[in-house]
């Protein structure tokens, strides 16, 4: 069967990413050889033989040295590795040898963040991170981190699914996703964040197959500030789109009215939530709002201006006539633009 163009492109793209992969899958693997390979290995746990020589350490003083060499005698190669897995801020504040335990030396659940966050930046897949989390756990002060990626992940073991007619629906929620961004946020932008976070919204029909109704329709997110990736706040899935708008809408919106009135906590700061717009196509649109589609006469979303039907289409003509505004639409004064109550009023 010969393939048309987009699937070439389509086959290239995969075979581009399964390559990066197997890549950055090999530069892991690399590593733990060269690590295993050193019989003198020892990231920053055997330090006790060593208190009278070792200063306290504070943040400030692995500043001008590597980590590795502070805490450990291996080669420099296995220093930069253990620098990598151990940052500065893994460190306690203030580490005393004659009072301290091998299991004081780093902070474990800092670490299950850390690597955490560093697979999602790098893209690392889980059948590496679970084999560097195997060997790590071979070594004395490591033997309590998990077994697997899964775990490091918090990959949930279930999912929340809600009939939705005709399909199923899945929330993830507005709240985790914004503490997520804020917490892989920097300093100044947090302090820019802190005058308001004006979000942006879209939801949209998504085919998935050529052959099937099949489709997605998803409520998706965007901070508009700096280049935040745009995340997905629920997924409908169904062979046809929503038939109720208010039981697809109802749980964002009741979401998204509490974070406006109560705004969001994060680092015992309150940040202010504001809807800045929505982003839909003209069917999108028309369906979220539940008003008359974009081929109907009463159509119109600036204007109670009446379509004419000309040349097999409607069109509308004409200047002059009543606006809409906040308050008709609320009251439904031009009953013929509606077709039922939109959630999106709350």
């Amino acid at each position: 069967m010969r393939l048309c163009r987009p699937h070439l492109l389509d086959r290239f793209s995969e075979d581009q990413e399964r390559h990066t992969r197997r890549k950055k899958s090999l530069e892991v693997r690399n590593q733990l050889v060269a690590l295993n390979q050193e019989t003198n290995v020892n990231i920053g746990i055997n330090v006790r033989s060593k208190c009278l020589q070792q200063p306290v350490l504070h943040p400030a003083s692995t500043s001008n040295q590597s980590v590795g060499n502070i805490v450990t005698n291996s080669s420099e190669n296995n220093s930069n590795f253990a620098s990598s897995l151990i940052p500065p801020e893994l460190l306690p504040l203030e580490y005393n040898c004659e009072s301290s335990s091998d299991e004081d030396f780093y902070n474990a659940e800092y670490f299950k963040e850390f690597l955490s966050s560093w697979v999602l930046r790098h893209k690392i897949p889980m059948v590496a991170v679970s084999e560097i989390l195997k060997h790590l756990r071979l070594y004395p002060g490591f033997e309590n981190l998990p077994n697997d990626c899964q775990t490091v992940m918090k990959t949930p073991r279930s999912t929340d699914i809600q009939i939705i007619t005709p399909g199923q629906y899945c929330n993830f929620g507005l709240k985790p996703q914004l503490l997520q961004l804020l917490q892989s946020s920097s300093l100044e932008e947090k302090n820019v964040l802190r005058k308001g976070i004006q979000l942006q919204f879209n939801s949209d029909g998504i085919p998935l197959f050529k052959s099937s109704s099949q489709q997605f329709w998803p409520i998706l997110g965007y901070v508009k500030a700096f280049t935040y990736p745009v995340f997905v706040i629920g997924l409908y899935s169904g062979k046809a789109k929503p038939e109720d708008i208010r039981q697809y809408l109802e749980p964002f919106v009741m979401e998204l009215k509490d974070l406006m009135e109560s705004g969001l906590i994060f680092q015992d700061f309150q940040f202010k939530i504001l809807i800045n717009c929505f982003t839909c196509d003209a069917p999108a649109r028309a369906y979220i709002l539940s008003t008359k589609g974009h081929a109907g006469y009463k159509c119109c979303t600036k204007c109670e201006i009446p379509g004419e039907y000309k040349d097999h289409r409607v069109v509308l003509c004409g200047t002059g006539y009543t606006p809409r505004t906040d308050a008709s639409f609320r009251s439904r004064a031009d009953e013929d633009h509606h077709t039922g109550i939109t959630p999106l009023v709350d």
